[in-house]
């Protein structure tokens, strides 16, 4: 039986898109393009894929035509964007990535994470399926890109509202150059010797 969760729905009939503010984590496979082959690449992905419904297939619907569904998963190749319903507390988001991240480190893969809260536009997509685009989506993989192998890395305005009560929840000094000459707050999410990585990311922050 699954959850109950707040539907994702595609734009009604006649609208392109609609406005939708939720969180978003975003995640790679680090080295994945450095496969020698083809092959190599694939079968990573066949583990990607497996991962990813192994965690959410119990609680969400996605990939659906005929009913609602409520979560979106973004194929990347080498990972996934995730945007999660408004119904899933953020406390429940990074117990989801907890899951992913130690089922990759099962398969000795390395991974980083960006999890990020924040605005974006839900549209249909050529295949008729909802898919998202804006700042929310986007920065969560900048906060992914700052990241180093291990990493699962959040920004401000995911973390601060969890930070006095998470306590592997950890503010990282300064702040760290993205595109176009702004900068990114970043909260360094990790529990040493069982998930993350403690280490500073190896991207110079501005102090």
């Amino acid at each position: 039986m699954k959850k109950e969760q707040e539907p994702i729905k595609k734009p009604a009939k006649g609208r392109r898109y609609y406005k939708y503010e939720s969180t978003v984590a975003f995640f790679d496979v680090v080295g994945f393009s450095k496969r020698a082959t083809s092959i190599g690449m694939t079968g990573i992905f066949v583990d990607i894929q497996q991962i990813v419904a192994d965690t959410f297939w119990e609680d969400f619907y996605w990939g659906e035509t005929n009913t609602d569904n409520n979560l979106i998963l973004l194929p990347t190749g080498d990972g996934y964007g995730i945007c999660f319903p408004r119904s899933v507390e953020h406390t429940s988001v990074l117990g989801y990535i907890r899951q992913l991240w130690t089922q990759f480190k099962e398969l000795n893969a390395k991974v980083r994470f960006g999890v990020n809260y924040g605005i974006n536009y839900v549209v249909e997509d050529v295949n008729e399926m909802p898919n998202i685009i804006g700042w929310g989506i986007t920065m969560a993989q900048r906060a992914m890109d700052i990241g180093d192998s291990g990493h699962i890395l959040c920004t401000a305005e995911f973390a601060r509202p969890l930070e006095k009560d998470i306590p592997q929840l950890v503010k990282v000094p300064g702040n760290f150059p993205i595109k176009h000459g702004d900068t990114l707050t970043i909260y360094n999410y990790f529990e040493k010797d069982k998930f993350g990585n403690p280490r500073m990311p190896r991207k110079q922050s501005k102090k």
